[in-house]
C-alpha cells in the first residue's frame, strides 16, 4: 500500500513565470472557470499535486486527463488506479497520492461561536469539544479537517451536511485519521486505511514542474 502526502506554502513573492507554470497545472474543467485572478493558493495546490504525481508515479498528467465523478471527486481518467486528494486554506496547500482511496484536508483556524458549533458538530463532538482544555478554535479546525478528509476519501461530499459525520475517534470505519499541525493556526488531516508518517514539505518555488 503506497500513500504519500505533501504540503506547500505560497511564496511571499511570485514571478509571472511561476504563476504561468502553476496555472498550466489546472485541470481542463478548472481552466474554463479560472480567470486571471485565480487565487495563488489554488494554483499552488494544483501545482503541488502535479509535482506529487510525477514524484510518486513518474507520470505528468495533462489538463485534459482530469475528470470528475458525479459527486465532484476529481480523478485521472487514463489512470483511474491512482487515487488523489487536494486541499488548500489560507496560504497553505496539501495533497495526497496513493493506490487506495484517501482524503486530505487543511483548515485555517477561525473564531468559532456556539451557533457554528451547533451547525457543524454532532452531539458527541460537542461534548468532546467543550470538555477539552485546549484552545477550542484549534480543536474545531482539526475536527473540520477530519470531516472533510473522511468524505473526500469516501468520494461522497458533504451534501448531507457536516453533522452527518462524527470524527471524535482516531479510527473511523476502515480507516485512520492522521492529524498534522503544519504551522500555528492551521490544522491538517489525512484519512487513509493505515497510519502514515507526517507529510513532506515541498518548496515549489525551487521545483521545475
Amino acid at each position: 500500500m503506497n500513500i504519500a502526502w505533501f504540503w506547500a506554502k505560497v511564496p511571499e513573492k511570485m514571478t509571472p513565470e511561476q504563476t504561468a507554470a502553476w496555472r498550466a497545472c489546472l485541470p481542463a474543467y478548472k481552466t474554463q472557470d479560472a480567470g486571471e485572478k485565480t487565487q495563488d493558493t489554488v494554483l499552488l495546490a494544483h501545482a503541488l499535486l502535479q509535482y506529487a504525481i510525477k514524484r510518486e508515479t513518474g507520470l505528468c498528467p495533462k489538463a485534459e486527463d482530469w475528470a470528475q465523478t458525479n459527486k465532484g471527486k476529481p480523478f485521472l481518467s487514463p489512470w483511474p488506479q491512482i487515487e488523489t486528494s487536494l486541499s488548500h486554506s489560507g496560504a497553505l496547500a496539501f495533497c495526497a497520492v496513493a493506490d487506495v482511496p484517501v482524503g486530505v484536508d487543511v483548515q485555517r483556524e477561525k473564531q468559532i461561536s456556539p451557533a457554528l458549533i451547533d451547525r457543524v458538530c454532532t452531539e458527541e463532538e460537542k461534548q468532546w469539544l467543550y470538555a477539552q482544555n485546549e484552545k477550542r478554535d484549534a480543536l474545531f479546525a482539526q475536527l473540520w479537517a477530519r470531516k472533510e478528509s473522511y468524505v473526500k476519501a469516501q468520494g461522497t461530499g458533504l451534501a448531507a451536511g457536516m453533522k452527518s459525520v462524527s470524527v471524535c475517534e482516531k479510527n473511523k470505519g476502515t480507516g485512520v485519521f492522521t492529524d498534522f499541525r503544519p504551522m500555528p493556526c492551521y490544522a491538517a488531516c489525512l484519512y487513509a486505511p493505515q497510519p502514515v508518517a507526517p507529510p513532506v514539505y515541498i518548496d515549489l518555488s525551487k521545483e521545475i514542474l
